[in-house]
């Protein structure tokens, strides 16, 4: 704002007031005492704080308990599993590659019949497993699992036990052995 668009009545005032001004009194005394003087812990603030710390304390113990609970349901669900499907995908693990060297040299609608069953197979063991996980002491689920790892286990060694002829059909197998 320049000095010409200031009204006159503002130049006035200003010329009115005093130029320097002291305080009514000395504060320094009043200032200094306040900070020295040392400050009183409030008993509520301590309180809160003890409660607050004991509180935070209670709430980590029980995140830790919750935790190694989960932890160890999870170890139980999976030994659950594993004590039932372990011992069969042992027992498979040869017939599956038997099956797998041999399926080259198998009729096509064979082939296909065996792998649309085994398709079958581990679909229920999945959903299988998946419940388990949800009721690990479920028996029932438990024979279903069993029940449908040893119908694999039955087809692939059906698959890997069966001979070359038995794999072809009467359109595979050649003139001269008929």
């Amino acid at each position: 704002m320049n000095d010409d668009a200031r009204p006159r009545w503002l130049d006035d005032e200003i010329a009115r007031l005093p130029r320097q001004m002291s305080p009514p009194r000395n504060l320094w005394p009043g200032i200094f005492a306040r900070i020295a003087r040392p400050a009183r812990a409030s008993r509520t603030l301590s309180l809160a704080v003890a409660a607050s710390v004991l509180l935070s304390g209670a709430a980590a113990l029980f995140a830790y308990q919750s935790y190694r609970l989960q932890a160890q349901q999870a170890n139980y669900v999976r030994a659950t599993i594993d004590a039932v499907v372990v011992p069969y995908h042992a027992a498979g693990a040869s017939h599956e590659a038997i099956w797998s060297a041999r399926r080259a040299d198998a009729n096509d609608e064979i082939a296909a019949e065996i792998d649309r069953n085994l398709v079958v197979l581990r679909t229920a063991q999945a959903q299988l497993r998946a419940s388990l996980e949800l009721d690990p002491d479920d028996a029932i689920l438990v024979g279903m699992l069993r029940f449908v790892l040893q119908r694999e286990l039955d087809l692939l060694q059906q698959a890997s036990g069966m001979s070359t002829h038995a794999m072809q059909t009467e359109s595979d197998v050649p003139a001269s052995e008929v």
